[in-house]
């Protein structure tokens, strides 16, 4: 990836302005969140083309081989006013994740006319394949400012035999869908573009177009499903969504379950 096609096409205000990029490091968000701390300003993006100690969600690892995707963490910082009532609401981690997983469907369907859809709570899929994962992080850095880390993995340009064997049942890369290679520099300046819109929006106008975005895009709802959660597997229908970004699942004896995190599978 290179650093200077990167800057040249960014049409962002602020995100991705401040750009390190990375041959090699250990984990994108680890390094954010460090920068975070030590007062990086909002939009702060970190870039990697290898990441020796890659992190997912509930502890799991991310894979991917070196110079195939866009492993990005960004910078975000809510405004001094929102600050005393975060993380809560629509500002929670989740609607971070889901406003991002939004972002990323739009810019790979913008540039690829893939149809994409999101599988709450973080991760985008084409063709009920992952190509795309999602980790948000709150953190207080050293002045006690609270401040999130958004990190992204898009698998772009695999070939069948780089695909890690862990994900090679459930995972697939853009270029295999489409049979030619994807321009990484040119998905990610639409992406920080995409996300910056909607992180925008929702400080200015509330999640109401952020949540009919969601429905639309669901590849979840009314489809039985199974969440995993710390405690137990639920298992019902997808039914919806609350307004802080938590799953309702309609079980067979018609309760309504609100889930707030989870491993989710499709069953139907």
């Amino acid at each position: 990836m290179n650093y200077d096609d990167l800057v040249i096409g960014l049409e962002t205000r602020s995100f991705g302005r401040q750009l390190y990029l990375f041959r090699e490091t250990d984990s994108t968000n680890d390094l954010a969140l460090r920068m975070g701390h030590y007062g990086e300003p909002e939009g702060t993006l970190v870039v990697a083309e290898y990441q020796t100690a890659g992190r997912g969600r509930r502890g799991k690892q991310w894979l991917a081989p070196p110079s195939t995707s866009i492993l990005a963490s960004l910078i975000v910082r809510p405004p001094s006013a929102m600050a005393s009532w975060e993380p809560v609401a629509a500002y929670s981690e989740t609607w971070y994740t889901l406003l991002t997983a939004l972002a990323i469907a739009q810019s790979i369907e913008q540039l690829t006319r893939l149809e994409t859809g999101v599988k709450w709570p973080n991760d985008v899929w084409i063709d009920r394949q992952k190509v795309c994962g999602i980790l948000t992080e709150y953190a207080i850095d050293q002045e006690e400012r609270p401040f999130y880390v958004i990190g992204f993995g898009i698998n772009v340009n695999f070939t069948k035999e780089t695909i890690p064997l862990p994900i090679r049942r459930t995972a697939t890369a853009l270029n295999l869908l489409l049979g030619f290679e994807v321009p990484r520099e040119q998905l990610l300046q639409r992406v920080l573009l995409e996300i910056e819109n909607r992180v925008l929006e929702l400080r200015e106008q509330g999640m109401e177009q952020l949540m009919r975005e969601l429905y639309a895009r669901s590849i979840i709802l009314q489809h039985r499903v199974r969440v995993t959660t710390s405690e137990k597997d639920i298992e019902g229908r997808a039914c919806g969504f609350d307004l802080d970004g938590s799953l309702l699942i309609q079980q067979d004896n018609q309760r309504v379950i609100e889930l707030h995190a989870g491993e989710l599978h499709l069953i139907d």
